[in-house]
């Protein structure tokens, strides 16, 4: 029997998912805030729980001047890895390290009162507070979102040999003003994700 495993940063990214309806099959996780913790958990649960597949259910923000809004809903089809400095061209990584995933088959969109797009997803290693550094980070990765933990989640993932996807809904655009939007549509974006989720894995 195949076991879904749905992982968030926190719980309550995950109080509108419907697990009843979803099927006996479906197991919720938490790996915590942030790259590091994500990365850690997700491979601990992985080995405990030995799931078919995984998806990531949270929020995001969305890098300005692109197509997405807050309460509107992005489905990964690549995920980065990165921070200003490598944006800004005064640090760098060694070649060996992983700082992206393949593209992934892209996800139908589905019809909802908000909008659900493809894209990529960012993770960095904290948020971004800068106007300047959010343009930069934007056009550096090509990123249409930016999230503090996906990344690491796919990559165990990825190690794991188990397919991945993320379901994120816009809670804010990244920037001064972040924080504030974040507050307003945290909740709005978490029931839009859940609901975009419910939609694909029916």
């Amino acid at each position: 029997m195949e076991t879904i495993l749905v992982l968030s940063a926190v719980q309550r990214e995950q109080q509108y998912l419907n697990v009843g309806k979803s099927g006996s099959n479906l197991k919720l996780g938490v790996c915590g805030v942030g790259p590091v913790d994500a990365g850690i958990q997700t491979a601990k649960l992985l080995s405990v729980l030995k799931p078919t597949q995984v998806w990531f259910i949270g929020t995001a923000g969305a890098y300005p001047g692109r197509y997405l809004s807050p309460g509107d809903v992005v489905i990964g089809s690549e995920f980065l890895f990165g921070d200003a400095g490598l944006a800004g061209g005064t640090s760098y990584v060694p070649d060996i390290q992983v700082m992206k995933s393949e593209p992934i088959t892209l996800c139908l969109e589905p019809t909802f009162p908000f909008k659900v797009k493809n894209g990529k997803i960012l993770t960095v290693p904290s948020i971004t507070k800068s106007e300047k550094s959010a343009v930069e980070l934007r056009d550096h990765f090509g990123a249409d979102a930016e999230h503090l933990e996906v990344f690491s989640v796919w990559r165990a993932c990825n190690l794991f040999h188990i397919p991945f996807s993320a379901v994120l809904g816009i809670s804010n655009i990244v920037g001064p003003e972040a924080h504030e939007q974040w507050k307003l549509w945290q909740d709005p974006a978490v029931k839009h994700a859940s609901s975009v989720f419910e939609f694909l894995s029916s």
